[in-house]
């Protein structure tokens, strides 16, 4: 990425302010966090449909 410190949500004059470095910290923290969220999403969507299969098979009597 060239500059980092343009994902940064803040005013021009901030963003000037922020060194390089700590944005790039901040975009990497960022984007894990995002990964984190959605490996949770996706788990928690698989989980439900899994258990709904098992409820219309008759193997179980409720999602929860």
């Amino acid at each position: 990425m060239d500059d980092p410190r343009r994902i940064i949500s803040a005013p021009e004059k901030e963003r000037k302010k922020i060194q390089p470095a700590a944005a790039e910290a901040v975009r990497v923290v960022t984007l894990r966090g995002l990964l984190v969220l959605k490996i949770f999403i996706l788990s928690l969507s698989a989980y439900m449909t899994y258990k709904n299969v098992q409820v219309a098979l008759g193997l179980a009597t409720g999602i929860g």
